[in-house]
C-alpha cells in the first residue's frame, strides 16, 4: 500500500503534495535529489526533504542534517546540521542520536564534548543500533573506562557491527 501512495506522489505530484505523509515526502525528495525520472533539483530536494521532516518523518531531518554538514547543500552549515539531527533526535531516532553524537565528539559548531556524545551514543544502543554502541564503545575507550567499552563492543558485535567485531576479539 505505501509503495502504491508513493508511486501516485511521484506521479501526480503537483497536485498531491498536501496529501503526501513525511515519508511520501521523503522518497520525492530522493528522487528529486538522484535525478531518478525527474530533472535533478537539489533546491526541490531541500525542501520536499524539510517538509518530510516537519512531517515527523526522521529520515529526512536526518538526510537534511547530512546535506548541510558535508555540503551537499547549496552551503556547509554546521548550525543547520545540528538543528535538523536535533529534530531527528526528539523523535527517538537512533540515526538522529548518532548524528548529534558525532556533532558533540568533533566539536563541529558545539565545543567537544565527550559526556554528551557518549550519552547520544547509548541511547541509540539502547534502541538496538550496532554502531551507537560501537561508538559508545570508542568513547569510553577514549576516556579509558575498558570494562565499559569491552561490554559495548562486545554488544555491538552481537548486534552485527564488524568493527565491534574485531574491537571485542583484539580485546580493544
Amino acid at each position: 500500500m505505501k509503495r502504491l501512495i508513493l508511486v501516485i506522489c511521484l506521479l501526480f505530484s503537483v497536485n498531491v503534495y498536501a496529501k503526501c505523509e513525511g515519508e511520501g515526502f521523503f522518497y520525492l525528495a530522493t528522487l528529486h535529489y538522484g535525478g531518478l525520472g525527474v530533472k535533478q533539483d537539489i533546491n526541490k530536494a531541500i525542501e520536499l526533504f524539510n517538509k518530510s521532516c516537519e512531517s515527523g518523518y526522521s529520515k529526512g531531518c536526518n538526510t537534511l542534517g547530512l546535506m548541510y554538514e558535508y555540503g551537499i547543500a547549496p552551503e556547509t552549515d554546521y548550525n543547520k546540521a545540528i538543528k535538523y539531527y536535533s529534530k531527528a533526535h526528539d523523535n527517538e531516532d537512533a540515526n538522529g542520536y548518532i548524528n548529534l553524537g558525532s556533532m558533540y565528539y568533533q566539536g563541529k559548531s558545539i565545543e567537544k564534548n565527550f559526556e554528551k556524545a557518549l550519552a547520544l551514543f547509548k541511547k541509540a544502543c539502547d534502541l538496538g543500533n550496532s554502531t551507537g554502541c560501537s561508538f559508545a564503545a570508542d568513547v569510553y575507550t577514549i576516556t579509558k573506562d575498558i570494562d565499559a567499552s569491552k561490554v559495548l563492543y562486545n554488544k555491538a558485535c552481537n548486534l552485527g557491527n564488524i568493527y565491534g567485531c574485531l574491537k571485542n576479539k583484539k580485546g580493544i
